[in-house]
């Protein structure tokens, strides 16, 4: 995620994804954007209170998985329901 003090919303969704990604033991890192980040990254995804979850396709030419943001959205679809 990028850090609050770049202009990042410190929102509800930022929180619980930080929140349930480290309960899952998923690496949490507050870097500011730049190209070389985006283009060294294995996965990109957006959040906010709205979308939840939106995986990022691509950026580029470079293609992106989305296995974690599948698994959090479904840890914070669990969330949900109970």
């Amino acid at each position: 995620t990028s850090p609050v003090s770049d202009g990042c919303v410190d929102g509800l969704m930022r929180k619980k994804i930080i929140e349930i990604a480290q309960k899952n033991k998923i690496a949490v890192q507050e870097v500011s954007i730049q190209q070389n980040v985006l283009l060294g990254a294995d996965e990109l995804f957006l959040t906010n209170a709205i979308k939840g979850i939106q995986w990022i396709v691509a950026y580029k030419q470079k293609r992106y998985f989305n296995d974690t943001s599948k698994k959090l959205i479904e840890k914070l679809n669990e969330l949900v329901k109970s």
